[in-house]
């Protein structure tokens, strides 16, 4: 695989197409690749987009923290921006994570601000809500296990 002088666009595109075929090294490769393109060509958008989707690779590889980093940082460029959209899926993300760590009222947190950052994007709005839904699903079921 070629990654030199390529677009930070195309390499977030390969990477995401690694990530589906389940290339998992060859996506982490080209997403950070992007990131560094991004970083270098003062491509904000593309920066935010791609350390997200790379905090969601990692965390599924057991790398939490840097994924928490990763999202984290996201959100900031995207607030950076005003993108409400890229801030509301940092948002999105970083409230999965918080489940998968078992910090529920976090996770509640983040997907009500999502909601209200990017809630005019209707495949987001669905997005949050079905999460939101899940976290009530938990929490009934941790009150009929007590």
């Amino acid at each position: 695989m070629v990654i030199a002088a390529r677009s930070a666009a195309d390499l977030l595109h390969e990477a995401r197409s690694r990530e589906r075929a389940a290339c998992i090294p060859e996506a982490i490769r080209c997403y950070e690749a992007s990131i560094s393109a991004a970083e270098r060509n003062g491509e904000k958008a593309i920066l935010a987009e791609a350390l997200r989707r790379l905090a969601v690779v990692l965390h599924h590889r057991n790398e939490s923290a840097r994924a928490r980093e990763l999202c984290k940082r996201s959100y900031k460029i995207a607030g950076d921006l005003n993108n409400d959209i890229l801030a509301a899926e940092a948002l999105n993300t970083m409230g999965g994570l918080a489940v998968r760590a078992g910090d529920i009222e976090d996770a509640r947190t983040n997907f009500r601000q999502a909601l209200e950052r990017g809630g005019h994007s209707r495949e987001l709005k669905a997005r949050v809500e079905l999460n939101l839904g899940v976290l009530s699903n938990i929490r009934q079921w941790r009150l009929s296990a007590t």
